[in-house]
Protein backbone atom coordinates (compact mmCIF):
# COMPACT_ATOMS: atom_id res chain seq x y z
CA UNK A 1 0.00 0.00 0.00
CA UNK A 2 2.87 2.06 0.89
CA UNK A 3 4.71 1.72 -2.26
CA UNK A 4 1.32 2.27 -4.21
CA UNK A 5 1.08 5.32 -2.33
CA UNK A 6 4.92 6.34 -3.47
CA UNK A 7 4.77 5.51 -7.01
CA UNK A 8 1.41 7.64 -7.35
CA UNK A 9 2.96 10.92 -6.02
CA UNK A 10 6.10 10.61 -7.95
CA UNK A 11 3.58 10.72 -11.28
CA UNK A 12 1.97 13.10 -10.19
CA UNK A 13 5.49 15.18 -9.15
CA UNK A 14 6.38 14.09 -12.46
CA UNK A 15 2.70 15.58 -14.32
CA UNK A 16 3.53 18.75 -12.53
CA UNK A 17 6.97 19.26 -13.94
CA UNK A 18 5.83 18.20 -17.33
CA UNK A 19 2.83 20.41 -17.64
CA UNK A 20 5.40 23.47 -16.40
CA UNK A 21 7.84 22.92 -18.65
CA UNK A 22 4.78 22.95 -21.54
CA UNK A 23 4.76 26.60 -21.37
CA UNK A 24 6.54 28.55 -24.64
CA UNK A 25 6.24 31.85 -25.70
CA UNK A 26 7.89 32.62 -28.64
CA UNK A 27 7.86 36.67 -29.68
CA UNK A 28 6.62 37.26 -33.43
CA UNK A 29 6.10 41.09 -34.23
CA UNK A 30 7.91 43.86 -34.32
CA UNK A 31 10.42 41.55 -35.42
CA UNK A 32 13.56 42.29 -32.79
CA UNK A 33 16.40 44.78 -33.16
CA UNK A 34 14.07 46.37 -36.16
CA UNK A 35 13.52 50.54 -37.00
CA UNK A 36 10.14 50.93 -37.36
CA UNK A 37 9.82 54.25 -39.80
CA UNK A 38 5.47 55.32 -40.01
CA UNK A 39 3.55 58.13 -39.58
CA UNK A 40 1.22 56.05 -37.83
CA UNK A 41 2.92 55.67 -33.78
CA UNK A 42 0.54 52.57 -33.48
CA UNK A 43 1.94 49.53 -32.98
CA UNK A 44 0.68 46.05 -32.56
CA UNK A 45 2.70 43.41 -30.70
CA UNK A 46 2.06 39.37 -31.45
CA UNK A 47 3.60 36.31 -29.50
CA UNK A 48 2.73 32.68 -29.66
CA UNK A 49 2.19 31.20 -26.59
CA UNK A 50 1.54 27.41 -26.63
CA UNK A 51 1.17 25.17 -23.30
CA UNK A 52 0.77 21.60 -24.41
CA UNK A 53 -2.78 21.66 -23.58
CA UNK A 54 -3.30 23.29 -20.75
CA UNK A 55 -5.49 26.19 -20.20
CA UNK A 56 -3.60 29.86 -20.50
CA UNK A 57 -4.78 31.99 -17.38
CA UNK A 58 -3.39 34.99 -19.37
CA UNK A 59 -1.07 36.66 -21.62
CA UNK A 60 0.18 40.00 -20.97
CA UNK A 61 2.06 42.44 -22.93
CA UNK A 62 5.74 44.57 -20.59
CA UNK A 63 7.63 47.25 -22.25
CA UNK A 64 9.57 50.25 -21.78
CA UNK A 65 7.53 52.42 -23.74
CA UNK A 66 5.98 54.60 -20.56
CA UNK A 67 9.49 54.82 -18.94
CA UNK A 68 10.10 51.67 -16.69
CA UNK A 69 9.13 48.24 -17.63
CA UNK A 70 5.75 47.63 -16.80
CA UNK A 71 2.96 46.09 -18.18
CA UNK A 72 1.27 47.51 -21.18
CA UNK A 73 -2.11 47.95 -22.38
CA UNK A 74 -4.67 45.46 -21.64
CA UNK A 75 -4.30 42.20 -20.08
CA UNK A 76 -6.06 38.91 -22.04
CA UNK A 77 -7.71 36.14 -20.27
CA UNK A 78 -8.31 33.12 -20.88
CA UNK A 79 -6.42 32.50 -24.17
CA UNK A 80 -6.17 29.66 -26.20
CA UNK A 81 -2.91 28.62 -27.63
CA UNK A 82 -1.73 30.20 -30.51
CA UNK A 83 -1.25 34.05 -31.53
CA UNK A 84 -1.85 36.55 -29.70
CA UNK A 85 -1.87 40.12 -29.96
CA UNK A 86 -1.95 43.42 -28.45
CA UNK A 87 -2.61 47.23 -30.40
CA UNK A 88 -0.31 49.93 -28.39
CA UNK A 89 -1.59 53.59 -29.41
CA UNK A 90 0.49 56.55 -29.66
CA UNK A 91 4.03 55.57 -29.59
CA UNK A 92 6.87 58.48 -28.79
CA UNK A 93 9.69 57.90 -30.84
CA UNK A 94 12.62 56.16 -29.11
CA UNK A 95 14.33 52.56 -28.91
CA UNK A 96 12.05 50.18 -26.38
CA UNK A 97 12.43 46.71 -25.60
CA UNK A 98 9.35 44.31 -24.86
CA UNK A 99 7.92 41.26 -23.95
CA UNK A 100 5.22 38.52 -23.44
CA UNK A 101 4.36 36.99 -20.14
CA UNK A 102 1.77 34.22 -19.68
CA UNK A 103 0.54 32.51 -17.02
CA UNK A 104 -1.10 28.73 -16.68
CA UNK A 105 -2.04 26.85 -13.66
CA UNK A 106 1.79 26.67 -11.42
CA UNK A 107 3.76 28.82 -14.05
CA UNK A 108 4.32 32.22 -15.33
CA UNK A 109 7.13 32.88 -17.77
CA UNK A 110 8.25 35.62 -20.08
CA UNK A 111 9.83 35.11 -23.88
CA UNK A 112 13.40 33.57 -23.29
CA UNK A 113 14.65 36.94 -24.43
CA UNK A 114 12.83 41.12 -24.52
CA UNK A 115 12.73 41.85 -28.13
CA UNK A 116 14.09 45.76 -28.97
CA UNK A 117 12.70 48.26 -31.79
CA UNK A 118 13.25 51.31 -32.99
CA UNK A 119 10.09 53.77 -34.25
CA UNK A 120 10.22 56.87 -35.82
CA UNK A 121 8.52 58.84 -37.79
CA UNK A 122 10.10 59.93 -41.41
CA UNK A 123 11.00 63.61 -41.69
CA UNK A 124 8.69 65.55 -44.26
CA UNK A 125 9.52 65.48 -47.87
CA UNK A 126 8.90 68.72 -49.16
CA UNK A 127 7.42 68.84 -52.85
Amino acid sequence: MKRMLYVYFVVFLLSLIIVNASLNIELKEPKNNIEIRSEINNLNFKCNVTSGGVNIDSVRLYTNILGGWQQTGSTLFNQKEGLVSFLVINISQGTFIWNCLATIPGETKFASTNFTFTFAIPENIKP
